[in-house]
């Protein structure tokens, strides 16, 4: 049983299931350079695989470390800015949250969407989650770190979380359902917990080697026990 004094949780795929949001945005940015688009049964198979980047920029593709870097930091500062009636809480996640907030465990949400805070805010408030967390952390808060590493890193996002809710790095576990929040949860220091909610092949997650993989956040309490933090 993984042993946690608060917990930072990745929002698209873990919180809210946004897949048709990402297969939206994919092909429009695709589209926007002069790309095909997919159809959805190719998409989710590359999706679920974590193989987009090889329609991005194939292997043998010039300089495809910058082409991938441009492409999908475009796609992080476009990905919410449009509506996808698809897009829904996942099962159970409004009562973890609500337990795990009524035992005074401080919750911090974030993504790596390059969107101000205060937007993913208005977004979790219409899942009626916002009122559990006490931190909300988004790409826009270390767009620097992003330009100038890797796109997809939550490290500097995982820090600043950490910051926000007063803890300690070993005391935290971080949840989220892609490669990225595994490894940057493991970079902390923290414990880590990945859900297959967003679709991610099990294998994808488990080559991770996260501390508990899990179906999806419902589950969270069967292998996560929370201590409340000692005050002062």
């Amino acid at each position: 049983m993984i042993k946690a004094k608060a917990v930072i949780f990745d929002t698209d795929g873990t919180l809210i299931d946004t897949t048709k949001r990402f297969y939206v945005v994919f092909n429009r940015i695709l589209q926007k350079h002069s790309r095909k688009p997919l159809d959805w049964k190719k998409f989710f198979k590359r999706y679920s695989a974590d193989t987009l980047d090889d329609i991005v920029a194939p292997p043998k593709t010039r300089k495809r470390k910058d082409v991938l870097h441009r492409f999908w930091l475009e796609f992080l500062s476009e990905y919410r800015s449009i509506p996808v009636t698809e897009d829904s809480l996942i099962p159970g996640v409004k009562k973890v949250l609500k337990n795990i907030c009524e035992r005074g465990i401080p919750i911090a949400i974030t993504t790596s969407c390059i969107v101000p805070s205060h937007k993913l805010e208005l977004e979790l408030s219409r899942y009626e989650i916002k009122k559990f967390a006490r931190a909300v952390v988004t790409g826009a808060d270390v767009v620097k770190a992003l330009n100038e590493g890797h796109h997809f890193s939550k490290q500097e996002i995982f820090e600043t979380a950490v910051k926000k809710l007063g803890a300690v790095p070993s005391d935290c576990v971080v949840v989220g359902d892609y490669w990225n929040d595994v490894e940057a949860g493991k970079k902390l220091g923290a414990k880590t917990v990945a859900v297959l909610s967003g679709s991610m092949e099990l294998d994808v997650l488990k080559k991770m080697k996260p501390d508990a993989i899990i179906d999806s956040v419902g589950d969270l309490l069967k292998v996560v026990r929370f201590e409340r933090p000692t005050e002062g």
